[in-house]
């Protein structure tokens, strides 16, 4: 059954807010710059990921562990952590297919047929492609038949596709509902593909389509837009970004509840160019900005646990990489205050990065398959608070309140074939409450977290500590 009725343009995602000066083009002509343009987009952008893959440096164990346990205790993070977490060469898998042709072939011989047209511009999608359920028996024949109940349904929403053109380029609105609401738009063009979500169309749609699909409308509120773009400037190079056009509220609860109360879910991020990313393989050149706006949440109290508030000043860094180049990661920062998450009202946990020098961190890590050495500039200083009463769990032995690695242009240094960091220059400390389970090793020692069994209660812990450098 197939139902991404137009998976491969959502998966490149972008936006060039056009509006048709142009008569809605014939089917023949979308046919004809879809057959070119999309495929176009698709293969350039594979090209410049598998150009400038191998030259970014491979992260040293220690610092990808490091960075999978923050992002699963402090999700909060995973928009900043997301650069450093794919920062690193993989292999191609040889099983993956890539037939960007093939895609654009379908949706020509699917969606932008002159049988679907219903106006000029207008294309109805047919139930077929979104309820034709295919069986195979056991003798390897297969059947492909219709589910009625599912093409009622589909029916129900109307779902439609206005094109309309614009010098060269192509604007795909998808509508819905009797009132041909337009949530989603896509455009293409022959450097460039994109879409927008308009969360305020998305609203009127849900609101509309409930009672034709006889149910209540759902008791939410959506507010904002959301644009993307995918550019290609020439073979092998393309640039990528995603943007908050308008501040962005999300909010919705049970039946009768205040959207603007404690009883409902809530999520708020402020318009912001969210990241841009460059990425050139014939120069084997890349860079990205993360600027994520002041981003709030709240989760009500439910029979699982009391409410929960997240508070998120900001996410910003930026990276450039080239071949033969370090690693460069500046800017890393959560924005110009704590970042914390509240349980029941009462702040659990908080998250400080250098909160007396500005706030913010930089990076340059230069490596290979071996190992590497990361500089920081001027240092780290990261912060954690944990109030385990408020997290309603047990205090542990001991908790990590502080990571700082300071002193005079402090690097530290990690072996692919060894779990150590070792400090080249300057200090490293893990700062504990109780204090006597952190380590402070000065330039040329080596630490690492280490096994250790609890003489008293004979429970196990890991703890870092000062080790002969291997």
């Amino acid at each position: 059954m197939r139902t991404n009725l137009f998976y491969l343009a959502l998966g490149s995602a972008s936006l060039l807010a056009a509006c048709g000066d142009d008569p809605p083009p014939a089917p023949a002509t979308v046919r004809a710059q879809i057959a070119t343009d999309l495929p176009h987009v698709m293969s350039a952008s594979k090209a410049a990921l598998d150009g400038t893959q191998q030259a970014l440096p491979v992260l040293p164990p220690q610092l990808g562990f490091g960075m999978a346990v923050v992002q699963a205790r402090y999700p909060m993070l995973n928009p900043l952590l997301h650069i450093a977490n794919h920062a690193r060469a993989r292999p191609t898998d040889p099983t993956d297919t890539f037939d960007p042709g093939a895609e654009a072939k379908w949706l020509n011989d699917n969606v932008f047929t002159d049988a679907n047209q219903i106006d000029a511009g207008i294309y109805k999608i047919p139930n077929a492609l979104a309820c034709t359920v295919t069986s195979t028996d056991d003798t390897g024949a297969t059947t492909s038949t219709l589910d009625a109940d599912c093409a009622a349904k589909f029916d129900q929403l109307d779902l439609r596709i206005r094109v309309e053109q614009n010098d060269a380029t192509l604007r795909f609105a998808i509508q819905l509902d009797a009132a041909h609401d337009e949530p989603v738009a896509f455009t293409l063009r022959h450097d460039a593909v994109g879409a927008t979500v308009n969360l305020d169309g998305a609203e009127a749609a849900m609101t509309a389509l409930a009672p034709t699909l006889g149910e209540t409308a759902p008791n939410a509120a959506l507010t904002g837009q959301i644009s993307a773009l995918l550019e290609v400037p020439g073979d092998a190079h393309v640039k990528a970004s995603l943007t908050i056009d308008r501040d962005v509220a999300v909010a919705y609860g049970e039946a009768g509840v205040a959207l603007d109360g404690p009883a409902a879910f809530h999520y708020a991020s402020a318009k912001a160019n969210v990241f841009a990313l460059e990425l050139d393989g014939a120069q084997k050149f890349g860079s990205l900005a993360v600027a994520l706006g002041a981003t709030t949440a709240h989760a009500p109290a439910d029979a699982a646990g009391p409410s929960m508030d997240l508070d998120l000043p900001g996410a910003t860094a930026t990276a450039t990489f080239a071949a033969g180049q370090p690693l460069a990661v500046m800017n890393v920062s959560l924005g110009d205050r704590t970042t914390t998450l509240a349980r029941g009202g009462v702040v659990a946990e908080a998250i400080d990065l250098n909160p007396a020098d500005g706030r913010a961190v930089g990076f340059s890590v230069t490596g290979d398959a071996n190992g590497s050495t990361t500089a920081i500039l001027p240092k780290l200083d990261l912060r954690l608070t944990a109030n385990h009463a408020a997290l309603g769990d047990d205090a542990p032995l001991f908790d990590i309140v502080q990571y700082l690695v300071d002193g005079t242009a402090p690097q530290l240094a990690a072996s692919a074939t060894s779990d150590q960091l070792k400090v080249v220059a300057g200090h490293f400390a893990v700062v504990t409450n109780p204090a006597a389970y952190g380590v402070s090793i000065a330039a040329g020692q080596c630490a690492a977290e280490t096994d250790v069994i609890d003489a008293n209660t004979g429970a196990s812990y890991a703890q870092w500590m000062t080790q002969t450098c291997d």
